[in-house]
């Protein structure tokens, strides 16, 4: 199991240019401990498709990895 000693969490955000299983890998070690989706942009196929990477990479390296679901508030609008 992986163990992290430090206070402050590395977010990292998935998009078009960071979604396959190896990129999703590679932050990780680099120091990301939770992944967001922002649902504002791409599919519902490849946004659950990135979480299962991340699931995957999860169970391959025994430690819990963070999932922020990034979704659109309503838009208030005032004049």
């Amino acid at each position: 199991m992986l163990h992290r000693d430090r206070a402050a969490k590395i977010i990292s955000a998935l998009g078009s240019s960071s979604s396959s299983k190896g990129q999703i890998r590679e932050l990780f070690q680099a120091g990301a401990d939770v992944f967001r989706l922002n649902f504002s942009h791409g599919t519902y196929k490849e946004q659950v498709e990135r979480y299962h990477f991340i699931r995957e990479l999860e169970l391959e390296v025994g430690t819990p990895i963070g999932v922020i679901m990034d979704l659109q508030g309503p838009k208030i609008r005032v004049q």
